[in-house]
């Protein structure tokens, strides 16, 4: 587990890190680390993506909202959101809130039409927005191998089950 813990942290700090040079920093042959690492993509704990930078692709808008709904409009409405292509992320959450995503624009303008056009089609019961201004981190969450230790402690359970690991 501390190995495949290893491999993930250093993914997660470069996703694009060579296997060789992966095996050199984790002390895990490269067949072996070839192995896991379909293993895990197989089993849905590491997603291959690419992260971007919507700004530098003329997206200079960022928002996250909250939306509050009748449970009636529930399921339309996260259906709508979720096929949205504004919408980056979407999650249901709680707490008297239907959901929480976060969106990106062009412009304030294309954040005020789309914020119109939801109100339009639904009965919103409470709406909140909050403007990105500047990315301070992104995607750190187990990226630093130096952390893990205190992070997974004696509490963290790795959910699968693993022949022959540490």
């Amino acid at each position: 587990m501390k190995q495949d813990m290893n491999m993930i942290s250093a993914l997660r700090r470069n996703g694009r890190i060579q296997l060789a040079e992966l095996s050199r920093r984790t002390n895990v042959p490269i067949s072996t680390l070839h192995e896991r690492l379909k293993q895990e993509i197989a089993e849905g704990v590491v997603h291959p993506s690419a992260l971007l930078n919507f700004g530098k692709l003329g997206f200079d808008t960022r928002a996250y909202i909250l939306i509050g709904v009748d449970p009636a409009e529930k399921d339309k409405l996260l259906s709508y959101l979720s096929k949205h292509q504004n919408v980056n992320s979407l999650f249901r959450i709680n707490s008297g809130w239907t959901t929480l995503m976060e969106c990106v624009f062009k412009d304030m303008y294309a954040l005020e039409n789309f914020i119109e056009g939801v109100e339009k089609q639904f009965t919103i019961r409470q709406k909140q927005v909050c403007y990105v201004l500047d990315e301070l981190r992104r995607e750190a969450f187990l990226s630093d191998a130096d952390l893990l230790p205190g992070l997974l402690g004696g509490s963290f359970k790795y959910s699968k089950a693993k022949k022959g690991s540490d």
